[in-house]
């Protein structure tokens, strides 16, 4: 606090501090206010599978919710609202809440495609505990992130019902070994194969020039030609008439 001296009797006063930090924007506002409010309410529905009424949300928020305020809650699209009942239940991006609807969303999709595990999240609580017991089961494929081994996706298993492979046929698939990239256009090439790494005109140019070197040592090998075939034959000269 400064000082701040008093001419009637001569003494110091002391200055109240002004705690106001006026880099931070003033959050005292309505529509402020009712966005936080919302954020809350998003979050405490995400974390509970089951719909809640405006009582247990007014609850939850320790104020009684406004008109306006709940105009925003039935009008939100992250929000279904069942008027029948009065409650409010959060809409995902994937309706799916158990694990017999993950499988069955899953094995539906016509295009295999997956699902981000961070959006089974924001509908269903529970859903890493479900989708690391479906993993062990063999009924979904999981994709993880490299560093930290996370969940990071779902996908279908279409051959969850197959027979698993050959210890024989592992050991033999593992055996092989792929050439480095550097090696890999020639031996392509090698088994008379293109790469598709290699330019087109420069394949052209050295099959063009691989061409006239085989003209050139065809020309080259045309040695003496000699009549060794004509050995068989008898030599009548001497009958001349």
């Amino acid at each position: 606090m400064a000082n701040i001296k008093n001419e009637g009797n001569g003494l110091s006063v002391k200055k109240p501090r002004n705690n106001i930090v006026y880099s931070q924007p003033d959050d005292s506002g309505v529509g402020n206010h009712l966005q936080s409010q919302l954020y809350y309410v998003l979050e405490y529905l995400k974390k509970n599978d089951v719909p809640k009424t405006s009582e247990e949300i007014s609850s939850y928020l320790s104020i009684p919710l406004t008109t306006a305020f709940i105009n925003i809650l039935r009008t939100n699209e992250r929000i279904e609202y069942d008027s029948y009942k009065d409650t409010y239940h959060f809409k995902p991006i994937y309706n799916i809440r158990s694990a017999a609807s993950l499988v069955a969303f899953l094995n539906s999709s016509v295009t295999a495609t997956g699902i981000l595990v961070k959006d089974l999240k924001e509908g269903w609580s529970g859903a890493i505990h479900e989708v690391e017991r479906l993993e062990n089961d063999g009924e979904i494929l999981v994709l993880r992130t490299k560093k930290d081994g996370l969940l990071k996706s779902v996908w279908p298993n279409y051959c969850s019902d197959q027979e698993p492979v050959d210890e024989e046929f592992k050991e033999i698939w593992h055996s092989l070994i792929i050439p480095s990239p550097s090696d890999l256009p020639q031996e392509l090439q090698n088994v008379g194969l293109k790469p598709t790494s290699i330019d087109p005109a420069t394949i052209k140019r050295i099959s063009v020039a691989t061409s006239l070197q085989k003209q050139k040592k065809r020309r080259g090998n045309r040695g003496k030609i000699t009549n060794t075939h004509l050995n068989s034959l008898k030599d009548y000269s001497d009958r001349r008439l």
